[in-house]
This record gives structure tokens, sequence and C-alpha cells, in this order.
């Protein structure tokens, strides 16, 4: 199904390493999904740190569209889909993470302050990628 590629490219807007993380981790394992995922763990203690640019300047954007990318493209051909497509679809929802994902976290940040609400996009990066893998 091409929604799930949308989905997983939402997540890589959120977080850059984490979806590709968890898709090679539950699809292909290997060492490959561990340095993800230790990129991904070196990516949420980033994020919480003042002097990170925002994710709106480069290369951030162009990061988490190549993410999206991987992923919609990876997530198509998993699910018998164009992977083409699929990749379109990542690349779009990476862009609707990424600047939606910011005005939610700008909200979260004023409600709960800076660390919880970068604790509370990781989970969702997390869960959405989980989600939409599993599926």
């Amino acid at each position: 199904m091409l929604l799930l590629a949308l989905v997983i490219g939402f997540a890589c807007g959120l977080r850059v390493f984490t979806p590709p993380a968890v898709l090679l981790l539950l699809t292909r394992g290997g060492w490959l999904g561990l340095v993800f995922a230790a990129l991904a763990i070196g990516e949420y203690v980033a994020d919480a740190l003042p002097q990170i640019p925002p994710r709106t300047q480069l290369p951030s954007p162009l990061l988490r569209a190549a993410s999206g990318a991987y992923c919609g493209y990876a997530m198509a051909a998993l699910t018998g889909n164009a992977p083409v497509a699929g990749a379109i679809l990542g690349v779009a929802g990476a862009a609707i993470g990424l600047y939606g994902g910011l005005a939610v976290r700008l909200r979260m940040i004023e409600a709960i302050g800076a660390i919880p609400a970068a604790i509370a996009e990781d989970v969702a990066a997390i869960a959405i990628a989980i989600a939409a893998v599993l599926h």
C-alpha cells in the first residue's frame, strides 16, 4: 500500500535516521540496521542540544528528503507497489513531517518545555516508523 510510503516519509521528516533504522532492523536486520540505530540515538541526543541548527536549515531538509525517498522506495517495494512512486510519496511525507512536526514541536515546547518536547517527538518518530513497517 503506497500510503505506508507517505507515513514512513512523515517519520523521516521528524527524525532522519530512525525510520531507516526501524525499516532495516525489522526487515533485514544486519549491521546496517545497527549503524542506523546508532545514528538515530546520536540524533536524539544532538536534537536536544541548543547549538544544533534548525531543521529547516541545509543540509537537514535534504537529509530528511533523502531518508524519505529511501524509506518510501523500500516500503513500496516491500508491499508490491511501484518503488519510484513510493520514493516520491516518501519525500512528500518527509516535507510534511519536517514542517508539520516543527509546528507541533514549537507548541509542545511552550506547553511542556524543550527536552520533553524533543523526547515526545523521538517517541512519535519511532512509533510511526514501527507502525508503518509492521502494517
